[in-house]
C-alpha cells in the first residue's frame, strides 16, 4: 500500500501538469525561429554578441520563459551569452565589459572591439530582462545601429545589426599591427587602441 501511495504521488505533478517549471515550457515566440532561419541561412562567418547582457547565466525574457540555451539552440554559429562564461574566460571578459559598454567601452568602440575578437553580429533583444532575478540588476542596450555597424534585419522586437566587415577578423589571421604591453589590457583600453587605428581589423 505504501508502495502504490509512494507512486501516486510521485506521479502527481506530471497528472496535474505541473513536472516542470511554468517559464521552462513557455511557448517561444515565432520571431526566434524566423531569427535562427536567417542567420543559418548567411555564409559570411562570425560569432554572435547577445544584447541586454543577462547578469546571471540564465535569460529572462519578459514574454515569459526564463532558462539556457535559447538562441544557441536555433542558431548555428558561436554566441557571446553568459551560458558561457564557466568554460571561456574571454567570453566571460567581454560579457563584463559590455553588460555596461556605454560607460566601460563606449558606444563608438563596439564594432571595432567586437570586430577584432571576430564578432560580426549583434543581437538586440528588448525583452531580456536583466532585473529579472533582482531589480537592482541592470544592463546597456542599443536604441540605434552604433558606428561601424548597420542595421541587418529586424525580427519583431528584436534587432540585428551586422559589423562593417572591413573591421571584422577572420578565424585565422596574419597581424601586421601589435599592440604591446607589460600590464593586463582591459576592453576599455583595447577599445582605445583600436579607434586610434581606426580599425581592430588584423591587430593582436
Amino acid at each position: 500500500a505504501l508502495l502504490i501511495c509512494g507512486t501516486i504521488a510521485g506521479a502527481y505533478p506530471m497528472v496535474i501538469g505541473k513536472m516542470f517549471a511554468t517559464q521552462a515550457v513557455t511557448p517561444v515566440p515565432p520571431r526566434y525561429f524566423a531569427m535562427a532561419k536567417w542567420f543559418n541561412d548567411q555564409k559570411s562567418p562570425g560569432a554572435i554578441l547577445e544584447l541586454p547582457v543577462s547578469p546571471y547565466a540564465f535569460d529572462a525574457f519578459k514574454w515569459g520563459y526564463v532558462g539556457a540555451g535559447l538562441d544557441p539552440n536555433l542558431i548555428r554559429r558561436p554566441i557571446i551569452m553568459r551560458l558561457f562564461d564557466f568554460s571561456s574566460p574571454l567570453t566571460e571578459t567581454l560579457d563584463n565589459g559590455f553588460q555596461y559598454f556605454k560607460s566601460r567601452i563606449g558606444t563608438d568602440n563596439v564594432a571595432n572591439l567586437l570586430g577584432l575578437y571576430g564578432i560580426r553580429y549583434i543581437i538586440n533583444d528588448p525583452t531580456i530582462d536583466p532585473g529579472y532575478f533582482s531589480a537592482s540588476l541592470s544592463s546597456d542596450a542599443l536604441s540605434s545601429a552604433p558606428p561601424g555597424t548597420r542595421l541587418a534585419k529586424t525580427f519583431g522586437s528584436i534587432s540585428v545589426y551586422e559589423i562593417d566587415s572591413q573591421k571584422v577578423n577572420a578565424p585565422f589571421y596574419t597581424a601586421p599591427t601589435v599592440y604591446g604591453s607589460n600590464v593586463p589590457l582591459d576592453l576599455s583600453t583595447i577599445a582605445g587602441l583600436c579607434g586610434v587605428g581606426g580599425s581592430c581589423e588584423s591587430s593582436a
